[in-house]
């Protein structure tokens, strides 16, 4: 989960900082704004996907419910003459 929130911070910052600042300083810093926006999206997107998986698997463990353990029977005797096999 780490991994999918710092690669798309990392990329916008990567993008910031190999930005020339002659390009920044003019029209390119409302694309740099649009390309950050765009990694929150992502980043945002990634965690509703974590929390909706989460709560998925919360329902399925809820509904089976706890583990039991059935209770040991003892076998019926076989007779003595049979050998396991079906007539």
């Amino acid at each position: 989960m780490l991994v999918g929130t710092l690669v798309p911070l990392g990329l916008s910052l990567i993008n910031r900082v190999s930005t020339p600042v002659t390009w920044s300083a003019g029209g390119g810093e409302s694309m740099l704004l649009l390309w950050d926006f765009t990694m929150i999206g992502v980043v945002v997107f990634f965690w509703t996907m974590v929390l909706t998986v989460a709560v998925g698997c919360l329902i399925v463990k809820v509904m089976k419910g706890p583990t039991y353990a059935a209770d040991a029977y003892p076998l019926p005797a076989e007779h003595e003459g049979s050998k396991g096999l079906l007539p």
